[in-house]
């Protein structure tokens, strides 16, 4: 069991190694103007034009390496979207353009969405201020702008990653903000759940009558987890993570059952390896977003 269970573990992390190498994301609402941290780290920002341009504003003491990238969601209706490169001089030094013919149809196989992807800049820049325009002839429609190409993702992004996710699938790729809402409650449900009866199978301070209700709240939440979930995966079947997810909540549902009904012995290797497939299926779904 134990070799069986250690070779799964090595199996899936190799095999979800780049979910590690990913944009940073970021939200722009409110705001026609957006302050760019660290621009030579990978990041996301996720935008709408409504009615006028939105600039990013990129300072820096010393020379470095610009990339930018501009993509729009797929969509019957999507507009190209323009980027201009402008020194703080006001001399423009790049611009993303081209109508949507010219633009590569894109499916990103790990988070699973769709978009058009339009030209790129990449090139080392002097110190200065910098200032990206996005823009195109009615200013409308959606829009990811990609900055820097160093790629980073600690655990703070990884917990903003979470907080955005639903606003983000909803307001970008229109994904209900209720499903995601429904399994995100599920999981916490069952990571919580578990969380408290294998703390308390390692203290010895459980009984049936105390595992019960705790066991009960688990499945429900794994149920809610597994519906929203099967929701969401039908609508990009073709999605990489999400076959892999598929693969460990199997694999959790199996070893859930088996941890329970050995209870209220505490069982060394299956708790922690069940508790740790939570958490790399957590860390997943959090993933999909920020490419």
């Amino acid at each position: 069991m134990r070799r069986w269970a250690l070779l799964i573990l090595i199996l899936i992390v190799i095999t979800c190694a780049p979910a590690a190498y990913s944009h940073q994301p970021r939200l722009v609402t409110g705001s026609d103007e957006v302050i760019v941290q660290n621009p030579e780290v990978s990041q996301a920002f996720y935008g709408e034009l409504k009615g006028k341009p939105v600039y990013f504003k990129i300072t820096s003491s010393r020379p470095f390496r610009l990339y930018v990238n501009i993509l729009v969601p797929y969509s019957a209706d999507a507009e190209p979207v323009y980027v201009d490169i402008v020194r703080g001089d006001g001399k423009v030094i790049g611009t993303l353009r081209g109508n949507l013919s010219t633009w590569r149809p894109y499916f990103e196989e790990f988070g699973g969405d769709y978009y058009l992807k339009g030209p790129e800049f990449n090139s080392t820049v002097e110190a200065g201020t910098y200032w990206l325009k996005v823009y195109n002839p009615g200013n409308r429609g959606k829009f990811s702008l990609a900055v820097g190409d160093i790629e980073s993702f600690p655990p703070d992004e990884s917990l903003k990653a979470l907080v955005l996710l639903p606003v983000l699938k909803s307001e970008i790729f229109g994904v209900p903000v209720l499903l995601l809402f429904t399994q995100f409650l599920g999981m916490i449900l069952a990571m919580g759940s578990f969380t408290v009866i294998l703390l308390l199978s390692w203290l010895k301070l459980g009984s049936d009558d105390v595992y019960r209700p705790i066991v009960m709240l688990g499945w429900a939440g794994i149920v809610l987890t597994a519906i929203a979930w099967i929701l969401t995966y039908i609508k990009n079947p073709l999605n990489i993570l999400g076959n892999i997810e598929n693969l460990i909540l199997i694999l959790i549902i199996i070893l859930t059952w088996r941890f329970n009904a050995g209870l209220p012995d505490y069982q060394r290797l299956r708790g922690p390896f069940t508790l740790l497939m939570w958490l790399l299926f957590l860390l997943i779904r959090v993933s999909l977003i920020s490419y």
